[in-house]
């Protein structure tokens, strides 16, 4: 399977253009996308690689009380057990 890259913030978050996009083909692709943000603060990473060093935050379970840990960029999402949209779907 090829390989598709990230654009990654400084503080490790995942970013995505105003389109939503946030794959890339080819690393090629990636850096002429962080070229057009002129953003001097994004790099590009491939995307296992990424998913292998992103940030974990912990937040505490709504329904048992213990503290999770989950990846940064999903936090507030549907798949937060923190929220209440995690336990209502």
């Amino acid at each position: 399977m090829q390989d598709r890259y990230v654009i990654v913030r400084a503080d490790g978050t995942l970013f995505r253009t105003r389109k939503g996009k946030e794959l890339y083909a080819n690393e090629g692709a990636a850096k002429a996308a962080v070229t057009r943000h002129k953003d001097p603060t994004l790099r590009v990473l491939a995307r296992q690689e990424y998913l292998a060093n992103r940030p974990m935050r912990k937040v505490r379970n709504l329904m048992s009380g213990k503290e999770v840990e989950i990846p940064e960029d999903e936090v507030g999402g549907p798949c937060d057990p923190s929220m209440e949209r995690y336990w209502t779907m």
